[in-house]
C-alpha cells in the first residue's frame, strides 16, 4: 500500500511540473509576442520570427489588442487558455 502511494504521488507530482513548464513556455511566447506587437510587426512577421503558427500568433494579438497599452500576460493566458 505505501508504494502504491508514493507511485501515485510521484505521477502526480510529474504531471504538475509538466503543467507547469508548459504553462511556463506559453506566458513566455505571450511576452515575446507583445515585444513584436510593440515595435509594430505584424502576425506574419511574428510568425515567422518566432516559428509559430500564424493562428496562435493571430489570436494573442486580438487579446493583447484589447489591453493596450497596458499588456497583461496573465490576463491574455487566462483568456487563450482558460476561457471559462
Amino acid at each position: 500500500m505505501c508504494e502504491a502511494l508514493r507511485e501515485l504521488m510521484k505521477d502526480e507530482i510529474e504531471k504538475e511540473l509538466e503543467n507547469k513548464l508548459e504553462q511556463g513556455e506559453k506566458l513566455q511566447l505571450i511576452r515575446q509576442v507583445i515585444k513584436k506587437l510593440q515595435k509594430g510587426n505584424s502576425v506574419e512577421e511574428t510568425s515567422d520570427m518566432l516559428e509559430e503558427e500564424p493562428e496562435n500568433i493571430r489570436k494573442i494579438y486580438e487579446i493583447a489588442a484589447t489591453m493596450a497599452p497596458d499588456y497583461d500576460v496573465e490576463k491574455i493566458y487566462q483568456k487563450l487558455y482558460r476561457p471559462y
